[in-house]
């Protein structure tokens, strides 16, 4: 495909030309980086409306391998959006359809953005569509109908993608992730033999080939199969695990000492058992990320060697579940208040070190965030939360749109008054001393 063969279909799409001379930039847009075309495609597009239009190209804008459920992790919008709110060198932007913006499940996002730029004075070119840059009324139902459409692909594609996952999870393939300490995974041919070990951020290069997991080196076998002894048979903790193991310097998959969170998955995850599991989280449409009930995990039993006997490790979780007990939420929050008062402070690692308490980040679910406990724990006023809050929004933003773009579907919520930010005692760090405690301790 070459610009002369775009040409001709895009003088049929646009029959009255802009006033030659215009000075224009484009944006581009693919999801993954396996669409190596799709950059290309859109280039031969803008390029053809470019000629057909006497309109000279001053600058470009990519961004490859970005997701169009967001707009988070996509500079180039981001630089873009920038750029035309500051007062840019171009009069026009050129766009190859309405999708490039995004698949936003919420499609005013895109006609947001587009309208930040036709009131900037930019209006934007669609060199694909049969709308091309129409402001009537049609052509808005026009662009509403494409948004729609371009988000319920989203939908449809998540829907496709997840029922393949799982068809080949029940087959005992590995469909994602990296493996744990001492698994790794292999590379297997369509007949089933095995080809090479994958190390981290290889990827699989034939569609016949599958994943699946074996065990690792022997020596973080053995690391695995004493942490459960250690649980188990020494009733450790898994606070006092993790000590033992740094201060032995056992060294761990990733180059990172030990902590809290990469024994709890060793003891609790089923792969360690030869089973295959998905499902057993979820962030589906780039959702928040959320605990699945275990009635919807999706399982393949004794699907690859185990490194640890299921007897065994079915004994471990019964064992772990004994020893954190049903906790409600009050008998949560009083647990938090002891950490608190040995501490002077509460944070993600302080919570995660306690081996009495669920994860962080199962507390962040069972109460909303972390700030809601740290409020009903006493660590936080109500007034505090929600500045930390407005700032945590506010750091978003910053990351999202800079400048005078305002954030969308979000609230104002006020600082505290800096005259009582002031007058309230601190520390000799700087820090707001905890009413109810008085400050850390020295």
């Amino acid at each position: 495909m070459s610009v002369e063969d775009v040409v001709p279909r895009l003088k049929l799409l646009q029959p009255e030309p802009d006033p030659p001379g215009l000075r224009a930039a484009a944006y581009y847009r693919m999801s993954t980086g396996h669409q190596h075309v799709s950059i290309e495609v859109q280039r031969l597009a803008v390029e053809a409306y470019c000629i057909a239009h006497g309109v000279r190209l001053v600058q470009t804008y990519a961004d490859e391998a970005r997701s169009g459920l967001t707009a988070r992790g996509r500079p180039a919008l981001l630089s873009l959006l920038e750029d035309v709110q500051r007062g840019p060198e171009y009069q026009l932007l050129l766009v190859y359809d309405v999708s490039r913006w995004g698949r936003f499940q919420d499609i005013d996002e895109g006609a947001y953005y587009e309208f930040l730029c036709r009131r900037s004075g930019v209006p934007v070119i669609y060199c694909a569509e049969s709308f091309v840059h129409d402001v009537t009324p049609m052509g808005a139902i026009m662009k509403t109908l494409k948004r729609v459409m371009a988000a319920e692909f989203s939908k449809d594609l998540s829907v496709k993608v997840f029922a393949s996952n799982c068809r080949y999870i029940r087959r005992g393939f590995r469909v994602c992730g990296q493996s744990m300490f001492g698994l790794r995974r292999m590379l297997i041919d369509a007949d089933g033999l095995p080809k090479q070990i994958l190390q981290a951020g290889e990827r699989k290069s034939l569609r016949s080939d599958r994943v699946v997991l074996a065990p690792g080196p022997a020596e973080e076998v053995a690391v695995v199969r004493r942490i459960y002894r250690m649980f188990l048979e020494d009733r450790m903790t898994k606070t006092r695990i993790v000590q033992q193991l740094n201060a032995e310097g056992v060294p761990t998959h990733i180059g990172t000492p030990w902590s809290t969170h990469l024994v709890r998955g060793v003891l609790s995850n089923p792969n360690y058992a030869g089973h295959n599991v998905y499902n057993r989280t979820s962030r589906r449409m780039q959702s928040k990320n959320r605990m699945v009930p275990q009635t919807e995990w999706v399982w393949a039993r004794d699907a690859f060697p185990a490194i640890i006997e299921p007897a065994y490790f079915d004994r471990v979780q019964r064992v772990a579940q004994a020893r954190a007990g049903l906790m409600s939420d009050d008998e949560v929050v009083a647990r938090v208040r002891r950490v608190l008062k040995t501490y002077g402070r509460l944070s993600i690692k302080i919570l995660d070190a306690d081996d009495e308490l669920p994860s962080s980040t199962a507390l962040k679910m069972r109460f909303g965030g972390l700030q809601r406990l740290y409020v009903l724990a006493g660590y936080l006023t109500e007034e505090e939360a929600a500045n930390l809050h407005a700032a945590n929004i506010r750091r978003f933003n910053s990351l999202k749109v800079s400048g005078s773009l305002r954030p969308i579907n979000l609230r104002r919520i006020e600082r505290m008054p800096r005259s009582e930010a002031k007058t309230r005692p601190r520390d000799a760090r700087g820090r707001l001393l905890r009413k109810d405690l008085g400050g850390p301790p020295a």
